[in-house]
């Protein structure tokens, strides 16, 4: 079964883990160290809806607790606005297929405004994209790699990962959602992103992964 953002929970499991071991730092430390391309962010000045290039500067960097709470100033944005347009525009708008956060880590000429201030918001979804970045480029592997290692193996999780091996796609009911007029499919039984290796490893956001 398609688990969705319970991977969030994983995720944050493996990061304390690597807090506990002494690899990452405390929660309130820049992680700018690792992902270079957070630094000198710009802030949307007022409202979400407003332009683009109506900000300010962060005053202050985003940190884990700022990941693992939701409130780096990352996130999805719901209402039609410029900001929207412009993380469609990046590649880091929520939608069926993973995001492309390498704009953020690794472009910063590309990159579109935080909603708000790191810390004084928050906003669904990204910063667990980011905290995914961060960990595989602290461990030196994709975040699947470490996560199998660190947590699925010993745990006897063998049927757990962030995509379906091939070999098991039969196994795979499909995903719905409630419409109006009763439930519609999302995905279909042995299909969908998750079936297969990604076309995007979304860990290493500059590596295209090929398909068999």
């Amino acid at each position: 079964m398609r688990i969705q953002s319970m991977t969030k929970v994983i995720t944050s499991t493996a990061a304390l883990r690597l807090v506990e071991a002494g690899r990452l730092g405390p929660f309130d430390q820049s992680l700018e160290e690792w992902l270079p391309g957070l630094a000198s962010r710009r802030v949307l000045s007022s409202s979400p809806t407003a332009e683009p290039d109506d900000t300010v500067p962060a005053r202050r960097a985003i940190t884990l607790r700022h990941l693992l709470t939701n409130a780096s100033g990352h996130g999805m944005v719901i209402v039609d606005s410029p900001l929207q347009k412009a993380m469609a525009d990046s590649g880091t708008e929520a939608g069926p297929e993973p995001l492309t956060l390498g704009a953020e880590v690794d472009h910063p000429a590309d990159r579109a405004p935080l909603a708000f201030q790191p810390g004084e918001g928050w906003r669904y979804h990204h910063s667990f994209g980011l905290l995914g970045i961060l960990i595989a480029r602290l461990t030196g592997r994709t975040l699947g790699e470490h996560l199998a290692e660190d947590l699925f193996d010993p745990l006897g999780m063998t049927d757990t990962a962030l995509w379906v091996p091939e070999e098991k796609m039969a196994r795979l009911p499909a995903a719905y959602r409630f419409g109006n007029d009763g439930l519609v499919e999302m995905e279909p039984a042995g299909g969908g992103f998750y079936a297969g290796p990604p076309a995007f490893d979304v860990s290493h956001t500059r590596t295209r992964l090929d398909r068999a």
